[in-house]
């Protein structure tokens, strides 16, 4: 199934925050936030962040399990923390369900749509 145009964006824990953009350097800051007194690897931890623009207001996100799709083919691998910024008044909330998905992709999650 296709998923949305845009791209989305990696910026690692370790990182030179003095060579980061605003976006990246927010991201950071949420990911300190939620990682504050956890211990991790910062080479191969960090934040995931990407935009979208649905200008003319006709655009959509499609139902989606926020998941590593680069590896989608093998396994479901989800974060370990995740949040959604809204810069706007307008659209749909967010909606968060009491599901996991299994960490075998060739398994469909069940629960959904009251299977």
């Amino acid at each position: 199934s296709a998923y949305s145009r845009g791209s989305t964006y990696w910026v690692p824990a370790d990182a030179d925050r003095a060579s980061l953009s605003i976006v990246e350097r927010a991201a950071l800051d949420i990911f300190d936030l939620h990682s504050k007194g956890a211990s991790y690897i910062p080479s191969k931890s960090g934040a995931e962040w990407w935009t979208l623009d649905l200008e003319d207001g006709n655009g959509s996100v499609a139902w989606h399990f926020d998941r590593d799709y680069a590896v989608e083919d093998d396994v479901n691998l989800g974060p370990h923390v995740a949040t959604v910024t809204y810069l706007t008044s307008a659209g749909a909330p967010t909606v968060v369900v009491p599901l996991v998905a299994p960490s075998d992709s060739a398994v469909k999650p069940r629960g959904a749509g009251g299977e």
